[in-house]
C-alpha cells in the first residue's frame, strides 16, 4: 500500500511506488484536489481518467474511464479548478468538461476547435478581463501562439502579429512552441 503526503506548498508525494499501468503513460495530470488522475497512455494514445485512491489500494483494478474519441492524442490540459479538459489531436482540439463524480468517471463534451498546424502546446488558465474572470485556453504550434475564451463564442487571438517587424524570425525559422505566458502590469 502506498503512502500520500501533502507538503507545505501543496506538493503531492506518493511515498511508494505503485504502477500506473500496463501502458507507457504519455503526460499525466492530478486535479480534483488529488482525487483523480489524468494520463495520456498506451499505444493508440488515450485519455483516462482514474481515481488516485482506487489506483493505489488496487493497482490492478479496471476502475477508469477511457475517452474513446480522444484516440491518437498528443498532449492535453486541464484546468484544476472548472476540470475543463482541452485534448489535442493533429490538428483539432477537443474541450469536455469532467465531473468529479467516481467511478466511473463521468465527461461531457463541450465543444471542438480545428487549427492549421498539430497543436504542440496547451493550457488553460483563468485570468481576469474587464472585472470578470474568463478561461482562456492557450496553445501554440510551430511559430504559432493562440488565445481563445473557452466559456464564449469568439474567435481565436493570434499572439504574433504579422505586421510586427520585430517577429519575423518566427516566421523565418520556425520554432516550437513551448509556453505561453500571460503578463499583466503588474509584472512590467
Amino acid at each position: 500500500m502506498s503512502v500520500i503526503k501533502h507538503d507545505l506548498n501543496g506538493v503531492l508525494y506518493i511515498l511508494a511506488s505503485t504502477k500506473l499501468s500496463d501502458k507507457k503513460v504519455h503526460q499525466l495530470s492530478l486535479i480534483s484536489n488529488g482525487e483523480f488522475l489524468v494520463t495520456l497512455a498506451g499505444k493508440q494514445r488515450t485519455i483516462r481518467l482514474q481515481s488516485l485512491k482506487s489506483l493505489l489500494e488496487h493497482p490492478l483494478s479496471t476502475l477508469d474511464s477511457k475517452i474513446v474519441e480522444t484516440k491518437n492524442a498528443t498532449t492535453f490540459a486541464v484546468h484544476s479548478t472548472s476540470l475543463i479538459l482541452c485534448v489535442a489531436i493533429k490538428n483539432r482540439l477537443l474541450v469536455y468538461q469532467l465531473f468529479s463524480t467516481p467511478r466511473p468517471y463521468h465527461y461531457s463534451f463541450i465543444r471542438e476547435f480545428n487549427t492549421i498546424q498539430n497543436v504542440t502546446y496547451l493550457e488553460i488558465l483563468t485570468i481576469n478581463i474587464n472585472q470578470s474572470e474568463q478561461q482562456i485556453l492557450w496553445y501554440g504550434y510551430p511559430s504559432t501562439f493562440v488565445a481563445q475564451r473557452l466559456d464564449q463564442q469568439c474567435p481565436s487571438v493570434s499572439l504574433l502579429r504579422d505586421e510586427d517587424p520585430t517577429l519575423q524570425f518566427f516566421r523565418d525559422r520556425p520554432i516550437e512552441a513551448l509556453r505561453v505566458l500571460p503578463v499583466t502590469s503588474k509584472l512590467l
